[in-house]
């Protein structure tokens, strides 16, 4: 059920009128009818207005099961996906972003955005005041502060270590490798490995193994040496996985701008007035 079929039954349930609920709301009651019709979605500062008005929570007001009824557990293998999951859900519910063509119900349109994702295809708002959500295939990412003229904070020498360092196609072998191989070791957040695994593993010279973890060490995600002490050369390091994460996604960052894979993005209010959510299809 979409929000408007929500807000037409939980405002009939209450004995109300069209009229009476935009009075109360400060709207037209042409406003609620296109509301309640699917023709345009609430404000999304009227929806605490509107949630309590009809005496429901934003939870119910999304369709969203009350979490205290519903109590789902979840591991860490788990909690990714059922967090993507989320995600686009609240995306649809908020955006009444669709596809064309869709479905005749909300469920048939949410599985046909699915699918369409996993061809490809990628959600997103930005916002120039509030940052940005993109939402692609098992990959999503939230920013939460990025605004307008904040780009500045991403030109610092710390940043050109790390883009520097994975720019060498060694350096990504090894990365690759000690990322595969982690997850193996139990995603430790600090993973031993040995020089010589890495060099055999990654058929690689020792002098651009030791390079590469040293130029990896400047980006922070080798965090410390063992030293052979005759021969004064590392013969292991200690990686932080966490870190590693991060270089992950960085190169499938870098991957999604070399695709160039389609954007269906919404922009909201922060950038034109009274532009909120809008339909994806009039977006191509």
């Amino acid at each position: 059920m979409n929000i408007g079929n929500i807000i037409s039954e939980k405002r009939k349930k209450l004995g109300l009128s069209q009229e009476k609920l935009g009075a109360l709301l400060g709207v037209s009651n042409q406003a609620v009818s296109k509301w309640e019709n699917g023709m345009t979605a609430p404000d999304i500062y009227l929806l605490p207005q509107i949630a309590a008005t009809l005496k429901i929570t934003l939870n119910e007001l999304f369709g969203i099961e009350d979490q205290k009824k519903v109590s789902q557990k979840t591991t860490a293998d788990t909690y990714p996906k059922a967090a993507f999951d989320d995600l686009h859900l609240s995306f649809y519910q908020a955006s009444r972003c669709r596809f064309s063509p869709g479905g005749k119900t909300d469920d048939e349109e949410l599985n046909y955005q699915r699918e369409c994702l996993k061809k490809g295809d990628m959600l997103g708002c930005i916002s120039n005041t509030h940052g940005a959500v993109v939402i692609r295939d098992e990959f999503a990412f939230i920013d939460t502060s990025f605004k307008d003229g904040d780009i500045g904070r991403f030109c610092t020498a710390e940043c050109g270590n790390i883009l520097k360092a994975l720019s060498d196609p060694s350096v990504r072998k090894i990365v690759c490798y000690l990322y595969t191989e982690g997850f193996k070791r139990n995603k430790a957040s600090q993973t031993k490995f040995y020089l010589s695994e890495i060099m055999e593993s990654c058929g690689l010279p020792e002098y651009t193994v030791v390079g590469a973890i040293c130029a990896l060490s400047s980006a922070d995600i080798v965090t410390s040496f063992s030293d052979d002490e005759d021969e004064k050369m590392p013969v292991s390091c200690q990686v932080s996985f966490s870190k590693m994460l991060y270089a992950a996604e960085i190169f499938r960052l870098a991957s999604m701008i070399f695709d160039g894979d389609s954007w269906l993005v919404v922009r909201d209010s922060s950038m034109i007035k009274d532009y909120s959510f809008e339909s994806c299809a009039d977006q191509k």
